[in-house]
């Protein structure tokens, strides 16, 4: 398998085309005509070579292969060329290439500074670190960021592994935007629920289109469809029948390969994340549920503002408190004995603990009603862009939504779409109960070994 990689880089390395400094796949002139989805002059440039670089880069953090740092400059520098990164608008006095800013697909310039993040750590480079930050907190603007809410499906993944990476590699901490992501429209997006996705697929108009044997079925689309993502992440309470957003759409729910791949990416970097582990030191990010060879951790949130953390090899423990708590109403019993409380910066700091340990973090649930208006249209195809086009007019009323949370878990939202749809945040469990639901679930470990039947609390 070493061997097909080396092979695969070389060929690739072979196809580059180098241009002084900058090296790049494609790069096919400006068009000023091209508004696909709100695709504003260029769409291929960051998209190819940053794919390409964050795959080179992650290669060469297995392999130590020197020869790929002159390729990976080359790279980085096409990507940042300025042409590619111009605003919408900008306050005269900032020169928004230079931070990042730009107007056009958001995926594919996503996909751009998630292969400049890897290439700045492999090459320890502040300046391309800069960059990506100032990128990732432009794109952040544009949506619903407390949800996660970016456009399509893959926007939505790309947001949240690119905060991941930049929190776990010091460029900033962005762990809030992650938890919000992930307790969200991440969650919201994969289908689990098969019966109630027949159900409404089984209320759609029948669709009249032949089908192509050769390429499409209609046999078990429920369990067919049972974890992937769909495609839609531009409607926050609901993902309508593209029926109803364009007569050129079929009655149907729309999910493409890509946004399932970069979604499940961003969940399995989520889950890598909860729990980290270096020299004895085991770190929470996030307080999910997680089972692993250092600690396990049973989160009650957002029923009940608790955690309970079995430790296993664990010297240290630190554990990362969300925003919204108080820290002056946390609480830390370690085997029924409450200890006093040692903060570095949001991070609790539990000292020395023992095999065997059982930590129970407690602090109540902050509930609030916060209102964000969202100027895309909901009668629009999703939005894929930070620019709809030159020929989009916003709303002159823009939907302004009311969300009820729970610490940063979504478990209202007003008002709701009337479109037919595939309905979201159908969460009155959460949003009544203050007591976590407990299920057993056989959980399994990093390496691949079943646990013991145990009891898995809440459901985040």
């Amino acid at each position: 398998v070493e061997q097909l990689i080396r092979n695969m880089v070389q060929v690739h390395l072979a196809k580059l085309t180098v241009n002084g400094e900058e090296a790049y796949y494609v790069d096919p002139p400006f068009d000023e005509q091209s508004e696909w989805l709100g695709v504003n002059g260029y769409l291929y440039q960051p998209f190819i070579t940053g794919t390409a670089l964050r795959a080179l880069a992650h290669w060469y953090m297995m392999s130590g292969d020197a020869n790929l740092l002159t390729p990976m400059r080359r790279m980085a520098n096409f990507i940042m060329n300025s042409k590619y990164w111009s605003p919408e608008a900008a306050p005269k006095v900032v020169v928004g290439s230079d931070r990042a800013q730009f107007q056009g697909h958001h995926h594919a310039y996503a996909q751009g500074f998630l292969g400049l993040i890897y290439y700045a750590e492999v090459a320890n480079n502040s300046r391309v670190r800069q960059f990506v930050r100032d990128a990732y907190e432009f794109s952040r603007n544009f949506g619903l960021c407390r949800l996660g809410v970016f456009g399509e499906g893959c926007s939505t993944g790309d947001m949240t592994f690119t905060a991941i990476k930049l929190s776990q590699w010091g460029t900033g901490d962005y762990w809030e935007d992650v938890d919000c992501y992930v307790r969200n429209h991440l969650a919201e997006l994969q289908i689990t629920d098969e019966d109630y996705f027949v159900s409404t697929i089984q209320s759609m108009p029948a669709n009249t289109r032949v089908i192509d044997p050769a390429h499409e079925t209609i046999e078990d689309v429920g369990s067919r469809n049972v974890g992937v993502f769909l495609s839609d992440s531009s409607h926050p309470t609901l993902i309508p029948s593209g029926q109803y957003i364009s007569s050129n759409l079929p009655a149907a729910f729309m999910w493409t390969i890509c946004c399932t791949g970069n979604c499940t990416t961003a969940l399995y970097h989520a889950w890598k994340a909860i729990v980290q582990h270096q020299e004895g030191a085991s770190t929470i990010n996030l307080l999910l549920n997680r089972v692993s060879p250092w600690l396990d951790l049973d989160s009650y949130l957002p029923y009940e503002g608790k955690v309970v953390i079995r430790n296993k090899v664990s010297q240290k423990i630190y554990i990362r408190i969300p925003r919204w708590v108080n820290q002056t109403e946390v609480t830390c019993r370690i085997n029924g004995s409450i200890i006093p409380l040692n903060w570095i910066g949001n991070y609790l700091d539990l000292g020395q603990v023992s095999p065997g340990d059982e930590v129970v973090i407690q602090f109540p649930v902050v509930e609030t009603y916060e209102t964000y208006t969202l100027k895309w249209k909901q009668t629009d195809f999703w939005k894929e862009s930070v620019n709809p086009g030159n020929n989009w007019v916003p709303p002159a009323n823009p939907d302004v939504y009311t969300c009820r949370f729970k610490g940063n878990t979504l478990v209202d939202i007003n008002p709701r779409s009337t479109l037919p749809g595939y309905s979201l945040y159908r969460r009155n469990a959460m949003r009544d109960s203050n007591v976590a639901p407990m299920k057993t679930v056989t959980r399994f470990v990093e390496d691949g070994e079943a646990t013991s039947q145990t009891t898995l609390w809440g459901a985040y």
